[in-house]
């Protein structure tokens, strides 16, 4: 209850997946017009950074299999975790999904 109060007057950025805080400004120091500009930069810089919006399933599989192959590499997940989790993504990109409305 007592932390609620504590972050009553801060300006927060919370994960998209978790919702967890992960920066919390002050919103006026050192100044409103140093933080805003802070913030327009990071908002900027976040969504340069963002893909998936605008890329094909067939793109998005390429990007997710170069960070899977960057992962087995780095010794994160095994081989047999690399060909899970590839066989996966490849299998999500061919669904075809049809929304289907009734009116």
């Amino acid at each position: 209850m007592k932390l609620q109060g504590a972050y009553k007057n801060l300006l927060i950025f919370s994960d998209k997946r978790t919702n967890e805080g992960v920066v919390f400004l002050s919103p006026n120091r050192p100044s409103r017009e140093v933080v805003r500009t802070f913030v327009d930069r990071l908002e900027e810089r976040i969504k340069s950074i963002e893909y998936g919006k605008n890329l094909s399933s067939s793109e998005m599989t390429v990007i997710y299999e170069k960070h899977l192959e960057f992962l087995r590499s780095q010794e994160v997940i095994s081989e047999k975790g690399f060909e899970d989790l590839l066989n996966r993504v490849k299998t999500k990109a061919e669904k075809k999904v049809v929304t289907l409305v009734s009116k």
